[in-house]
C-alpha cells in the first residue's frame, strides 16, 4: 500500500516535470487540442518513467540490474606530423 501511494507521488511528480518542459507545437489550433497534446505528452512521460522506476526497483523483470547510460568517450586530438612548434 505504501509503495502505491510512493509510485502514485512519483507519477504526479513526473507529469509536472512534463508540463514545465513541454513546448506548444505550432500546429494546434484549439485549446482543446492544446489540453489532449499536453496531457498526452506529459502521461506518457510519467508512464515511462514509473515503468522504468518500477523495473529497477520493484522486483521488474531485470531486478538487481541497472541499465547504464554509455558515456562518450572523449577523443584526443591527433597531432599533425608536419605541425610543430618550433619555429626554424
Amino acid at each position: 500500500m505504501a509503495e502505491d501511494k510512493i509510485k502514485q507521488e512519483l507519477w504526479v511528480a513526473w507529469t509536472h516535470d512534463a508540463l514545465s518542459a513541454y513546448t506548444e507545437p505550432e500546429d494546434i489550433e484549439n485549446g482543446e487540442d492544446l489540453v489532449d497534446d499536453m496531457a498526452d505528452a506529459a502521461c506518457g512521460y510519467a508512464d515511462a518513467m514509473l515503468e522504468e522506476y518500477t523495473r529497477r526497483f520493484s522486483g521488474g523483470a531485470a531486478s538487481g540490474t541497472s541499465r547504464r547510460r554509455r558515456s562518450k568517450k572523449k577523443k584526443k586530438p591527433e597531432l599533425d606530423p608536419d605541425d610543430d612548434d618550433d619555429d626554424d
